[in-house]
């Protein structure tokens, strides 16, 4: 019964390896303005010890092009080749202007809500055949209800990534990063770092630490990525997974002046010098998946969320030490319809895509602090409407969520 079934096993999978034809590439050629055919040849990931290919791993290399950060779409025709039968593949790429802007904004309509916007002007180079530099301007804000908030807006940060490591899709990135704008600046080291298991899966590694001297918050990551969607703004089909560890340090230090009444009149000023510092360990993942519709359309369904257990050291001398513990899960479960307006997607430069979505689903916000529980979770709609051409990326998102 048992080699039956491993035959049955082994004919289905052959089955399914010939029901693919595969096309035979005379060569490919690359047309980009700027981008090294090298780092695109190489991120492209189709396998070096064969030419002829699938339909499918050609798709998905040029998804993987269209999913880098420094370009803005890709796209691709079969010709006739020299050799009968053989095909030319060839390649075109939209490049990001060396000058470049994004905007990212997203709000959350809540008890205590909140916004949260990325800002960034970048200037790109590549120097060589496989690096790339890029040096931003801007960073991210967060307004609370209540005016409360936090800004980084003043961030510059210069990294340089280099792909095609050990003449294998690996890459690699360092950097530094620094707030211009604070009194007590502090300047942080930026890692990223990626080996490719196959044309879809990738482990990445990375590591980010923004803020001053007084306030500053690092995190470090390990993730399994799993990325077959067509677009990382405008996907219509596909599937995109990152899950994996992370860890985070927040720190706080701050000097101020305790002023006590004294017996029989007058003051008592203690100086106070506060050293708060907080240590998690979690998990996160962030799941979506596309289905296409019609020509433009496409329904999706999305998951991400964050769990995270941390550990809180409060120094205050001369008022003692304090210690907390806290547990916090936030995340969402929501799907919808999204529509893309691909009217002037030429290769010219006036190229420039649109696209709304719409979805509905719940939201998660849950937190333990030493014995005392807090919650906001509750229904959530969704809505956001995205821009881009060669010059600028700009999205803006809105979640209303009932947690009354």
């Amino acid at each position: 019964m048992g080699r039956t079934v491993l035959a049955l096993v082994l004919f289905l999978a052959a089955g399914a390896a010939f029901s693919q034809p595969t096309i035979v590439i005379e060569r490919i050629d690359i047309s980009a303005r700027r981008t090294s055919s090298e780092i695109l040849i190489s991120e492209m990931r189709l396998p070096k010890d064969r030419s002829s290919y699938t339909a499918d791993e050609i798709e998905q290399a040029i998804s993987r092009l269209r999913r880098l950060p420094f370009v803005a779409d890709a796209t691709y025709t079969l010709e006739s080749g020299v050799t009968p039968g053989a095909r030319v593949l060839h390649v075109t790429v939209m490049d990001e202007t060396p000058l470049h802007f994004r905007f990212d904004i997203s709000g959350v309509a809540q008890r205590s809500g909140y916004v949260m916007s990325l800002v960034q002007a970048g200037l790109r180079y590549f120097p060589g055949r496989s690096g790339v530099l890029d040096l931003t301007l801007g960073g991210l804000a967060s307004a609370a209800g209540g005016g409360t908030g936090v800004v980084h807006f003043g961030e510059v940060t210069g990294e340089y990534t280099r792909y095609g490591l050990f003449g294998t899709s690996a890459f690699a990135g360092i950097g530094v990063t620094s707030d211009y704008n604070a009194a007590n600046r502090l300047i942080s080291p930026v890692v990223l770092a990626g080996v490719p298991l196959n044309q879809t899966q990738t482990i990445r590694a990375t590591y980010a630490r923004s803020g001053d001297k007084n306030d500053s918050s690092s995190v470090a990551k390990a993730e399994w990525l799993l990325e077959t969607i067509d677009d990382p703004y405008f996907a219509r089909r596909g599937v995109s997974v990152a899950i994996g560890p992370q860890r985070e340090k927040l720190r706080h230090v701050e000097d101020f002046v305790l002023t006590t009444p004294k017996p029989g009149g007058g003051v008592i000023r203690t100086p106070v010098h506060i050293d708060d510092t907080t240590r998690g360990n979690g998990v996160g993942v962030d799941a979506s998946k596309y289905w296409p519709r019609a020509e433009h359309a496409a329904l999706w369904a999305r998951l991400n969320g964050t769990y995270f257990a941390e550990r809180g050291l409060e120094k205050e001398p001369p008022l003692g030490t304090h210690t907390s513990s806290t547990r916090r899960e936030l995340g969402d479960l929501f799907g919808g319809v999204a529509y893309n307006f691909d009217h002037w997607r030429t290769d010219s430069d006036e190229f420039d895509r649109k696209r709304l979505e719409f979805g509905a689903g719940y939201h998660r916000d849950w937190s333990k602090s030493n014995g005392f529980a807090f919650e906001r979770s509750g229904p959530e709609l969704f809505a956001s409407g995205t821009y881009r051409n060669r010059y600028v990326n700009f999205r803006v998102s809105v979640f209303w969520v009932n947690s009354n």
